[in-house]
């Protein structure tokens, strides 16, 4: 009986001593926080097209550069060190990329911990590229759908590069701008997911815009993507107006000047609604857009709080606002015949009817579409005080 309770015991114990199947050393993990794609020199490949037997499926196609904290910058025994490290390949894919520092470095590298991802302006060239960057980005279990996605205006690997005692590292820098939404207008962040569900479709979207200037790093604008290439960019303004008209906008301000003040409306919260009419002319579609927000500057002694004024200043604002949608929403018919502001998805969606009529010619229809934007908002505070 003893022997019979001491087997089953330690049956039982072999249940708690099991390992993880895929357990990793860390310290024989290489965690990387950024990914940059970019096309490579012709230098380059001129130089490994001459050293291949089959240059036609050898030669390279992208160069891919890999950002990582070295960890010891993180805690005080490294200071004055610099916190990260890269390291860029020439590869004929991503996965390849991944295979050929396998014989370059001892750690494997890890994307787990991975925050952002950069595609150089020159990558959209090629649409097939961006299928392949992007299925490899889905079909990869190991990066978070929460990545953030940014275009370079320029080589995407220089982004990572920049050498300025203001930038510790350049993800988390990026990364933190793009992530302050509540604060500017101007910015958008865009994740592996949302890249995914929106371009997924037709390679329609917009994508963060990232500047590279001397010792510094900027976000502002989109890159107006369509057909998985670059049509060209939008400023932080018309990002903000793309934002309002997609629901997506979570802060920022909008600037006016109001007998000869600059007045900054800070946007708390805002949404949009959709109504679409089938009229004789054809289709119009009406954004009204909602939001509600405080002024926080003005000028001393001059009083705002009189309710005759904040009508006044909301009208003024509102006009703006429209002004300004209307104005991107017509350069994005004309320039780009790109839809990222939903216009398709809200008419799949709630006019099935219509879309089935207008699907297969949505561009010339999105186009030539009759839109109109109206807007209210208004002024809750005046201040911090009032």
């Amino acid at each position: 009986m003893v022997k019979k309770g001491m087997v089953a015991f330690l049956l039982l114990l072999i249940l708690f001593t099991t390992g993880c199947w895929d357990m990793h050393d860390i310290e024989e993990m290489d965690f990387i926080s950024g990914v940059a794609f970019d096309e490579p020199d012709a230098k380059v490949i001129a130089e490994q097209r001459a050293k291949l037997e089959e240059p036609e499926f050898f030669t390279p196609r992208y160069t891919i550069t890999y950002l990582s904290p070295i960890p010891s910058t993180l805690t005080q025994e490294g200071g004055g060190q610099k916190a990260y490290d890269t390291k860029s390949i020439t590869a004929v894919s991503p996965y390849e990329a991944e295979r050929q520092m396998m014989t370059r470095s001892p750690r494997q590298l890890a994307f787990s911990h991975t925050d952002l991802v950069l595609i150089g302006e020159k990558v959209f060239e090629n649409p097939k590229k961006i299928k392949e960057i992007m299925d490899y980005l889905q079909r990869n279990q190991r990066f978070n759908w929460n990545v953030l996605v940014g275009v370079v205006d320029g080589k995407a690997g220089d982004a990572f590069n920049i050498e300025s005692p203001s930038i510790k590292n350049p993800v988390w820098y990026l990364t933190d701008i793009m992530r302050n939404k509540p604060l500017s207008s101007k910015v958008a962040d865009v994740t592996i997911s949302q890249m995914a569900v929106d371009m997924g479709k037709d390679g329609t979207m917009g994508l963060p815009k990232v500047i590279i200037a001397k010792n510094e790093l900027k976000v502002e604008g989109a890159a107006v993507i369509k057909d998985f290439a670059i049509k060209g960019y939008i400023t932080g303004n018309q990002s903000r107006d793309v934002m309002f008209l997609k629901g997506t906008i979570k802060g920022g301000n909008i600037l006016i000047n109001y007998q000869g003040f600059p007045i900054p409306y800070t946007i708390v919260n805002a949404k949009v609604k959709k109504d679409l009419k089938v009229t004789e002319e054809g289709l119009q579609l009406t954004y009204r857009i909602f939001s509600e927000g405080q002024l926080d500057e003005g000028m001393l002694g001059q009083e705002f709080l009189n309710d005759k004024i904040i009508k006044s200043i909301e009208s003024k604002l509102e006009k703006e606002l429209t002004n300004d949608c209307m104005n991107t929403i017509q350069s994005l018919q004309r320039d780009y015949q790109a839809d990222i502001i939903y216009a398709g998805d809200y008419i799949e969606k709630y006019h099935p009817d219509v879309w089935k009529q207008i699907k297969d010619n949505w561009d010339e229809v999105f186009s030539q579409m009759d839109f109109r934007v109206e807007t209210n908002i208004s002024i809750r505070r005046a201040g911090v005080l009032k």
